[in-house]
C-alpha cells in the first residue's frame, strides 16, 4: 500500500520480489473481502490489513533525518488520498447530474467524508459517513510517523509505548471516532513495529536450520487456520480485534503465512512471480481505483444486466472477478503514467 514500501530497498532482488507478491495477496484480499461474503472474509480478514502494516513497518529505520521522512511519508500517502477523494467527489458530482440526484448535497456528503477520514460510517455519537479504503492512507501515515520517531528510545521503552499507543487506540476508539482514521493508525503502530523487529531479526532467522524453520512456520500457520476457524470479526478500520491478543497474535502468524506463500511462489513459480510482483508493486494505484469502485460501481446491477437470475455462488464468482480485474487493470494502467507516479512519488 505504502509506496515509500513499494519502490524502498531495492538492492535485494529477493527480497523485493516476495514482498511484492505478498503486496498482491494482500491488495486481493482487500478487493474480495469487500465482496461482504462472510466466508470470504474470515479467511482474508485474518491479514489483509495488518500485512501492510507490517510490510512498511519492515522497511522503517532511523537513518533519514525526520524531516525528509515526513515528507516523503504525506508525499507517498496523503497525495495519494487527497487525489482519490477528489476523484471521488468529482464522481459523485457527475452521476449526480446523470440521476437527477441532489447535486449539491452528493457534493458535501462525500467532501465532508474526504475532510473526516473514516473507513465506516458511524451514526453515534453524530453522523460520519465513510470515505472508503482510503482511510488507510491516513492510518499509515500515522503509524510511520509515531514508529519512526520510537525509534530513536530505549528498546525497553519503545516496546512500552507501541503496547500504550495501542491500548490508547483500541479503548479510545469506543468513546468517539477521531478524524483522519486517527485510532487505527495508532494501533497499526504495533503491527509496523512487529515488521520493524523482522527486518532487524532476518540475519539472525538466517542462521536457523533448516527444521527449525519448518517447525516455526508449521506454527504460524497452526495459529492462522485456528484464527481462520474461530474467527468473530476483526476490522481494523474500526479497531475490533475480535477475541482480542489471540486473534493479534493470529493476524501476525497469518501475515508470517503470507510471506512464506509469496516466498514460495517466488523460488518455484517464476513466472507467475513476476505477474504477481507488478501487481504487488503498483498496489498504491490499485487501491486507490478499488476506492473509487468500491463506492460508485453498481455492481448489482451490472450482474443482474450480465446474467439475470444467476445463483448466490456464481454471483459472487463473477463480482470477485469483475472486481479484481477491474480494479488492478486500471490501477497498473494509470500506474505508467508519469506525471501520476510523480504525484504519488513513486520514480
Amino acid at each position: 500500500m505504502e509506496t515509500a514500501a513499494l519502490s524502498a530497498d531495492r538492492s535485494s532482488k529477493t527480497r523485493t520480489r516476495f514482498i511484492d507478491i505478498a503486496r498482491c495477496i494482500g491488495i486481493i484480499a482487500i478487493i474480495v473481502g469487500h465482496t461482504s461474503d462472510p466466508g470470504i472474509q474470515r479467511i482474508v480478514y485474518t491479514f489483509n490489513v495488518p500485512i501492510f502494516f507490517m510490510i512498511t513497518g519492515y522497511f522503517t529505520n532511523d537513518k533519514t533525518p525526520f524531516p525528509r521522512f515526513a515528507k516523503r511519508k504525506f508525499r507517498t500517502l496523503i497525495i495519494p488520498y487527497l487525489l482519490t477523494c477528489l476523484v471521488m467527489i468529482l464522481t459523485a458530482l457527475l452521476t449526480a447530474s446523470l440521476t437527477g440526484n441532489d447535486v449539491i448535497g452528493e457534493v458535501k456528503l462525500w467532501l465532508y467524508a474526504s475532510l473526516y477520514g473514516a473507513g465506516y460510517n458511524w451514526t453515534e455519537p453524530f453522523f460520519i459517513s465513510s470515505i472508503g479504503l482510503v482511510w488507510f492512507l491516513w492510518a499509515t501515515f500515522f503509524s510511520s510517523i509515531f514508529l519512526r520517531l520510537l525509534l530513536k528510545t530505549k528498546s525497553t521503552i519503545r516496546v512500552l509505548l507501541v503496547i500504550t499507543a495501542f491500548a490508547v487506540g483500541f479503548i479510545s476508539s469506543y468513546i468517539v471516532w477521531l478524524p483522519l482514521s486517527f485510532q487505527a493508525g495508532l494501533c497499526g503502530i504495533l503491527y509496523m513495529y512487529v515488521g520493524y523487529l523482522f527486518a532487524n531479526a532476518k540475519n539472525t532467522a538466517a542462521g536457523f536450520s533448516k527444521e527449525t524453520k519448518a517447525l516455526l512456520i508449521l506454527a504460524a500457520f497452526a495459529m492462522w487456520i485456528a484464527f481462520i476457524i474461530n474467527f468473530k470479526g476483526f476490522w481494523f478500520v474500526i479497531c475490533d480485534f475480535g477475541n482480542g491478543i489471540p486473534d493479534i497474535f493470529g493476524s501476525i502468524c497469518a501475515c508470517i503465512g503470507v510471506f512464506t506463500i509469496a516466498f514460495f511462489i517466488e523460488k518455484y513459480l517464476k513466472h507467475s512471480s513476476r505477474i504477481l510482483s507488478y501487481i504487488g508493486e503498483n498496489s498504491i494505484f490499485i487501491v486507490c481505483v478499488h476506492a473509487v469502485e468500491q463506492n460508485f460501481m453498481p455492481w448489482d446491477n451490472i450482474l443482474n444486466l450480465i446474467i439475470p437470475n444467476a445463483g448466490k455462488a456464481l454471483s459472487l464468482l463473477l463480482l470477485c472477478v469483475f472486481k479484481l480485474a477491474l480494479s488492478i487493470t486500471l490501477g497498473c494502467l494509470i500506474s505508467g503514467i508519469p506525471l501520476l507516479r510523480k504525484a504519488f512519488g513513486m520514480k
